[in-house]
């Protein structure tokens, strides 16, 4: 009987610090303003043509680059107006981790690519932002 009472009590009295713990544990939450950078994609647009395992450049204005963007950057392929997923089925990045406040990201088209003409890019920053429809090809125009 005696446990019992000292059990009730160690409980009631754990139960009472409970609020008073928690509170001097919590972390106070700081609201940061986010900026939110959209940049209008200046290439690849209509007409536009990448040829497999050749150097590409995706440009976007960016004289209006906030201080601080606050997620990754990364270029995501598209193709037929839908995301392009890699091979183990996920999203298709052509680039990641790059400096959005340059302008530019270069780096080399992947040669696993079919050729087609509906291809599109997803510039990432704080926003996603699609290009216009360009083409991906086998070989430069003209060449045989």
């Amino acid at each position: 009987m005696q446990f019992t009472t000292f059990l009730a009590v160690f409980t009631a009295f754990s139960a009472s610090l409970l609020p008073t713990v928690t509170n001097a544990l919590a972390i106070p939450v700081v609201n940061v303003a986010r900026d939110v950078y959209v940049p209008e994609i200046t290439s690849p647009v209509a007409g536009t043509a990448w040829v497999l395992g050749e150097q590409a450049v995706v440009t976007w204005k960016n004289a209006d680059a906030p201080t601080l963007i606050s997620n990754g950057q990364a270029v995501m392929l598209r193709k037929g107006g839908a995301p392009l997923e890699d091979k183990n089925g996920g999203s298709y990045f052509l680039t990641t981790d790059f400096n959005p406040r340059t302008g530019f990201v270069e780096f080399t088209v992947p040669s696993d690519l079919a050729a087609g003409d509906d291809y599109a890019i997803t510039l990432f920053g704080d926003s996603g932002n699609i290009s216009e429809e360009f083409s991906i090809l086998t070989q430069e125009p003209g060449t045989d």
